[in-house]
């Protein structure tokens, strides 16, 4: 994976150890709020807990073979035909303290300019398109805005794209109202994760209302999106409070601020991401399955046994010894390196991307420093290396 992107305290000034005191005899701290009503809105939203944004790694590890697996491809191949590389990397941390003061102003913005510690910072569509270098796209290029406003999208539909054949939307007061995660397929549930966590911030992840689901379906059938135009409804639902209770975005509203130079303070809260979601992500994800229901186990299909045989005569001609050998290994997790192949990080799950191994064999893999050799293979079967701990190889 590569390195992140890292935050500076401010852009175009120099940083402050305290934040600037405010004049007047008005109980009002100017410096920080544009009327006494935005004070009072910050004291409301300030016990509110902040969701931790998440971000994308789409150049993400490589099978030496065939490149990134299919599983991965579709989400891939959206992030990059949307332009969204910049949107989705997000930075290692962000200012939760001047989110807060962002939002307590948000509602009495000028001139789609909200006033932030003294510093008037554009809020428009086109400004945060501008930012994240996003296109912006006119109503009749927007097909998800169309079909709402024309009441023709389809209910139906959306539930058999996000999930599997037939399935619908569970109702309330006879209107389609969410899905269970379980019920979503892993491209899906993928598009979810992220959109709860960087566009329309949500909570619960344990089911998906259509407010977020109709943006999953949009992504996932090519429609074109303005990220700006959501970003702003989501600010407006996170301050009237009607989105599970949690604040968001404070990694989009950090890098408008940072923009337009808004000075940052020693007492600020910080706060980091979550982890992004990558291939090894997707990967953990199970099948849609009924809600209520455990999910139907997958048998492999025929084509994988060629494939199978293939990543065997490639790993024996390559370390010089069958792979079969690893499937006696009694660990719980395994630690190999392969840098030369672009394997280079920890993931836990099914290492879907080596076909060789079986399913029951590992639990997960990580990477060391140098290759394993047979010899050090032979030292590991010893009954001191069984069990769930994590074993580390550097030879």
């Amino acid at each position: 994976m590569g390195p992140k992107r890292a935050r500076v305290n401010e852009r175009g000034g120099a940083s402050s150890s305290n934040p600037p005191r405010s004049s007047g005899r008005s109980n009002v701290d100017r410096a920080r709020f544009v009327s006494s009503e935005a004070q009072e809105r910050y004291l409301q939203l300030k016990d509110r807990p902040f969701i931790e944004d998440r971000g994308m790694e789409i150049d993400d590890l490589r099978h030496p073979r065939i490149g990134i697996p299919s599983v991965f491809e579709p989400i891939r191949e959206q992030v990059i035909n949307r332009g969204w590389k910049k949107f989705v990397d997000i930075t290692e941390r962000n200012n939760q303290t001047l989110a807060l003061e962002f939002f307590a102003n948000w509602p009495e913005r000028e001139d789609e300019k909200v006033k932030v510690r003294g510093v008037k910072v554009p809020v428009s569509t086109a400004a945060i398109h501008a930012i994240y270098d996003l296109p912006t796209f006119t109503w009749e290029e927007q097909p998800l805005k169309k079909l709402i406003q024309e009441k023709r999208l389809n209910y139906d539909e959306i539930p058999e794209t996000l999930g599997y054949p037939s399935l619908r939307f569970h109702e309330y007061d006879g209107e389609p109202y969410q899905l269970y995660r379980c019920e979503l397929n892993p491209v899906a549930k993928a598009w979810q994760y992220f959109m709860s966590a960087r566009l329309v911030q949500n909570k619960h992840y344990s089911d998906a209302q259509i407010d977020r689901l109709k943006f999953v379906y949009a992504i996932m059938k090519g429609f074109n999106l303005n990220v700006g135009d959501i970003i702003r409804q989501s600010f407006d639902t996170m301050v009237e409070g009607s989105c599970g209770g949690g604040l968001g975005l404070a990694d989009i509203i950090t890098t408008l601020c940072e923009a337009h130079g808004v000075p940052q303070y020693s007492y600020d809260t910080k706060a980091a991401p979550q982890h992004s979601i990558d291939m090894a992500t997707v990967f953990r994800f199970k099948p849609p399955h009924p809600h209520g229901q455990q999910p139907a186990r997958r048998n492999p299909p025929a084509e994988q046994q060629e494939e199978r045989e293939e990543n065997e005569q490639w790993f024996q001609h390559y370390w010089g010894f069958p792979c079969c050998f690893l499937q006696h290994i009694p660990l719980r997790v395994l630690c190999l390196n392969l840098p030369h192949l672009g394997l280079g990080t920890y993931f836990e799950g099914e290492p879907s991307f080596f076909p060789f191994f079986e399913k029951t064999s590992l639990d997960g893999l990580a990477f060391a420093e140098s290759p394993i050799t047979l010899s050090t293979l032979e030292s590991l079967q010893g009954p001191a290396h069984s069990g769930s701990h994590l074993c580390s190889i550097h030879l």
